[in-house]
């Protein structure tokens, strides 16, 4: 019955709010106990977004003296099993729309030229201003030397890098991991080790990660759904551009930076979710070529997550087009003769010695 419906406007997004539980019990108990403690009618916070919680509001408290049984949990169920994915194994989900979509798409709709889109999202309108680096430390550590700088990769965005050297006449590196110049108080050993192995290395951080981490801008945890890394890069698709490819920008930056400061082609090396941005970038980049890359735990196709009913959801790696655009066996094969993969990762995030073309079905 029309009648019974109410509307309740409280605090949060997707959120279980305080005001949202008191409301639903005291409809509960008005429908299913038949206990009136007053009339029931809409409730509107004036400001939902400054509501704490329950209090603040002219409603009368909920009755909490009662006490009666609750149901056994499957007589509350719904379907025989309580869930809907399993006694309605033939009803289409969202991964299978989604599959299906993309298979459409990927048959009829995929661009001539990927490169050159991909170079356009990379590039897009950002300034290619001249790189004037500032050294803010230097020292040394035993066979290493180490010099700190920062430049700005585009007007306004500071971006930072370590130099790790062994050997000054190496063939200089530009190397990503994960955490950035903070692996080298997390993994000092790893860091120190591909210095001397490629002998002169500049361990580099992208915007947003490492030195230049961006401070959290909401209560979620920071790589979450509606976390800090997640509301910027969607607020960054919502104006048509991607943090992905912003970071690819930048790496494309310290490539120019390096090959300028020592007069060599580098080289890139990359891990995790950040293989996919170097590759992004060697594949865009305008003014010179990347003398080599080497991969660890390279996602092996960015397709496999629509095909992956649980793939690992990581927003780091999300803009729109994106499987369209960033065909990842494609892109490597531009680098034939001059690549090395370590390892890869499938869609869950497991650890791959070969890509499922050579190792079957995962």
């Amino acid at each position: 019955k029309v009648e019974n419906f109410r509307l309740v406007v409280a605090s949060g997004t997707h959120e279980y709010a305080a005001l949202l539980r008191e409301e639903t019990v005291r409809w509960f108990q008005r429908h299913l106990q038949g206990i009136v403690a007053s009339d029931l009618h809409d409730v509107i916070a004036a400001q939902p977004w400054e509501y704490p919680g329950g209090s603040g509001l002219d409603v009368p408290p909920i009755p909490t003296n009662q006490s009666f049984d609750i149901l056994p949990e499957e007589q509350l169920w719904c379907t025989s099993s309580g869930q809907i994915s399993l006694d309605y194994p033939e009803s289409l989900t969202v991964f299978d729309l989604n599959q299906a979509e993309w298979k459409a798409r990927s048959s009829t709709m995929l661009p001539k030229d990927s490169t050159k889109e991909l170079q356009s999202k990379v590039y897009g309108n950002r300034k290619l201003v001249p790189i004037w680096a500032r050294c803010i430390d230097s020292g040394n550590d035993r066979d290493l030397t180490w010099k700190k700088v920062f430049f700005f990769s585009e007007p306004d965005i500071a971006v930072t890098g370590i130099w790790i050297t062994a050997d000054p006449d190496a063939s200089p590196w530009v190397v990503l991991l994960q955490e950035g110049t903070h692996s080298i108080q997390k993994r000092p050993d790893h860091v120190k080790g591909l210095a001397r192995e490629k002998g002169q290395i500049f361990l580099f951080d992208v915007r947003g990660i490492g030195a230049v981490q961006q401070r959290p801008i909401n209560r979620y945890r920071f790589n979450a759904t509606y976390g800090t890394e997640f509301t910027l890069n969607y607020n960054a698709m919502m104006l048509k551009d991607s943090l992905l490819w912003m970071r690819a920008f930048d790496v494309t930056r310290a490539l120019t930076y390096v090959e300028g400061a020592t007069g060599k082609t580098p080289s890139l090396y990359a891990e995790g979710w950040l293989g996919v941005v170097a590759l992004i970038a060697a594949a865009v980049k305008k003014d010179s070529r990347v003398s080599s890359l080497e991969f660890d735990r390279l996602l092996y196709d960015i397709s496999a997550t629509i095909d992956e009913r649980f793939h690992r959801r990581d927003h780091r790696l999300e803009a729109f087009e994106l499987a369209m655009l960033v065909d990842v066996p494609k892109l490597l094969g531009c680098f034939e003769g001059r690549l090395r993969v370590k390892s890869w990762e499938d869609a869950r995030g497991r650890l791959l010695e070969s890509p499922p073309s050579t190792t079957g079905d995962i």
